[in-house]
Formats: structure tokens, sequence, C-alpha cells
């Protein structure tokens, strides 16, 4: 051909086969990081989102277990303070009672 042996062509075949190899690994090197960082940027937006999901959904059982609770207290508030001033109203009765009857029995000393 060129004059070239066999052992040469198949050296020159060998190194346009190097070059082509390191062309195209370059080429795929520049391309796969951005293709690799895309899957990575959507797998953590994923898990930001199953996250975000998962504290909105707490945080609204929270809201509601307070609610909950201040529903229960201010039902408590409102038949506790009732019970309590009906008894006290009785206690007043009761020492009202307690005070004639005490005067009828025990006659007050007069003071000159």
């Amino acid at each position: 051909m060129f004059g070239l042996t066999i052992s040469e062509l198949f050296v020159i075949i060998l190194g346009l086969i190097t070059i082509a190899q390191f062309i195209f690994k370059l080429v795929q090197g520049v391309r796969d990081p951005n293709v690799k960082q895309d899957t990575r940027v959507q797998r953590l937006e994923d898990g930001c989102l199953y996250k975000h999901k998962a504290l909105d959904e707490s945080l609204a059982s929270i809201n509601k277990s307070i609610y909950k609770i201040k529903d229960t207290f201010m039902l408590f508030q409102q038949n506790d303070f009732k019970h309590i001033e009906a008894r006290m109203t009785d206690l007043e009765k009761g020492q009202v009672r307690i005070e004639t009857m005490l005067d009828e029995r025990l006659p007050r000393k007069q003071m000159m």
C-alpha cells in the first residue's frame, strides 16, 4: 500500500481506534455528568416533596389535636365553674343554716 508493513498498519489502526475511544469517552464524560446530575437533582426534589408532604400531614394532625384540646378545655371550664358556683351557693346556704341554729340554741351574752 503506502510502503508500510503489516505491523506498521496494525499500529496505525490501533492508534486510530485508541484516539476514537478517547474522543468517545471525552464526549460521554462531558454529557453523562449532566444526565447523572439531572437524575440526582430529580431524586432530591422528590425526596423534598415527600418530606414536606409528611411534615404538612404531621403539622395538620398536631393542629387538629391542639384544637381538640382547646375545645375540651373550654367545655371543662364551662361545666366545672358552673358546678363550683352551685357548690359555693350550697355551702353559703348551709353556713347560714348553721349560724341560725347556733343563734337559736346558744343565746348571745349581753354586754353591759
